[in-house]
């Protein structure tokens, strides 16, 4: 096959710690992984930990026409948005980290560590939002919005989807497509709803994408409130920043 017509793509590597890494393959060959440093990743897993060990991969882009050079800076473009060569966030050693003290939001909610079904999603202003959004539609929870800006991680929202009555019994948002997923979706945020308004914030903000990562707060053995989750991870925000995260406008 003609060299310029191979596709090519940039991956990222997600961790089971969460770390990441991202790199290109210029033959997207389905079983490549990249090439980090073994030694920085042993580090960070026990013998235990080796015994289930599992990695996803995700292609941030593709194409068919650029050249090598391009590709290297497309790459670092990815690196610097996702922060993957600071050593809290990633595995990446190049291009050396700006001095950029990223927000570790992530790991300031050490409650949401309980709720073992989750996963995140990226939306840009490209993307349709039903189509990205991989939250459940048959289950309720809480989810956290982070904006990629500028080489920075910055959370600006935190929401939920559905509440315990008063009866004790639990309220699952049944209206279109259902669940968490509908309130992300359909839910209304500056006047309309999320799959409009987002693009418009996305755009007149200049954020690069959103990184949305969802938690469901009920299971077998427990059934947690996401409303007043939310307040209480609101309050924990405010009183760590002194204020609230900037899209949520209402008090905690």
């Amino acid at each position: 096959m003609n060299n310029k017509e191979q596709n090519k793509v940039i991956y990222k590597i997600t961790y089971p710690n969460g770390k990441i890494y991202i790199g290109q393959d210029r033959t997207d060959t389905i079983d490549y992984f990249g090439s980090p440093d073994s030694k920085l990743i042993a580090k960070d897993f026990n013998k235990e930990q080796r015994k289930d060990f599992t990695v996803r991969k995700q292609i941030l882009w593709e194409t068919k026409t650029a050249t090598t050079s391009e590709i290297t800076k497309k790459e670092i473009e990815f690196i610097r948005l996702f922060q993957s060569n600071d050593p809290l966030i990633g595995y990446n050693k190049f291009p050396k980290p700006r001095n950029i003290k990223p927000q570790n939001n992530v790991t300031m909610f050490d409650e949401l560590n309980k709720y073992l079904e989750n996963d995140h999603f990226f939306f840009t202003a490209n993307d349709n939002l039903n189509s990205v959004c991989n939250a459940p539609t048959d289950r309720s929870g809480v989810y956290i919005v982070y904006a990629l800006k500028d080489g920075k991680i910055k959370l600006i929202y935190i929401g939920s989807s559905g509440e315990v009555k008063s009866d004790g019994t639990l309220f699952i948002r049944k209206a279109g497509v259902g669940g968490i997923k509908d309130r992300l979706v359909n839910g209304k945020q500056f006047g309309e709803p999320r799959r409009n308004s987002w693009k418009e914030k996305l755009i007149n903000e200049n954020i690069e994408a959103l990184d949305i990562y969802w938690y469901v707060t009920h299971g077998e053995s427990f059934v947690d409130c996401p409303k007043k989750l939310e307040r209480h991870l609101l309050k924990k925000y405010f009183d760590i920043y002194g204020e609230l995260p900037i899209w949520n406008k209402r008090d905690y």
